[in-house]
């Protein structure tokens, strides 16, 4: 399918199941821009399916933070900003908030926080968090203890940004030279 004039979709979503599987291409350029989703899946501790080759590669660029960057404090921040502002907006039009998209909003500056201030990212909730986030979940907290939470983790979120230790920009060139061989070795593999 991508050498034919219809090429590979770059991503196939399964609703049903919240599955998402993404071209090996789309993949790694939004891992490049530091894309959140991307980034939590792959340094997920639990990986279903991978070939052995796969699998190597992409542990080496975790061990060696190829994707990780400065540029995760705007892409952490703005999708953080964005599930804010539409949950602001269905709790001023409705009084309804989605629990469950409140603690992954808390969650995610957290996770971006740490990652900005030790060029780490670990999507494990620490047990000190995991309490809080459960409550959040389980509506527990009200709209404006979870808005002035979230005010609060903005606030460290850019004031960590100021002194990240994460470099300006992930490892391109890295990623661009596993692609192309990995394109090369499936036209190998097509030809045997």
């Amino acid at each position: 399918m991508q050498f034919s004039l219809d090429g590979a979709p770059a991503q196939l979503v399964n609703d049903r199941d919240q599955l998402c599987f993404w071209e090996v291409d789309k993949f790694l350029r939004l891992a490049l821009k530091a894309n959140p989703t991307v980034l939590e899946c792959l340094y997920s501790p639990i990986v279903e399916v991978a070939s052995p080759a796969m699998r190597g590669q992409l542990e080496h660029f975790k061990k060696h933070g190829v994707f990780l960057s400065r540029r995760a404090h705007q892409t952490f921040m703005g999708y953080a900003d964005s599930q804010f502002e539409k949950m602001t907006r269905a709790y001023e039009q409705h009084g309804m908030v989605k629990w469950q998209h409140a603690m992954h909003l808390i969650r995610l500056l957290r996770v971006g926080i740490r990652l900005v201030r030790t060029g780490a990212l670990s999507v494990v909730v620490p047990a000190e968090e995991r309490e809080e986030l459960l409550a959040i979940k389980r509506g527990e907290r009200n709209w404006d203890e979870v808005s002035a939470l979230r005010s609060a983790l903005a606030e460290q979120f850019q004031q960590a940004a100021k002194k990240s230790v994460l470099p300006a920009e992930p490892k391109e060139e890295e990623v661009n030279r596993f692609l192309v061989d990995l394109r090369l070795a499936a036209v190998k593999a097509a030809r045997t």
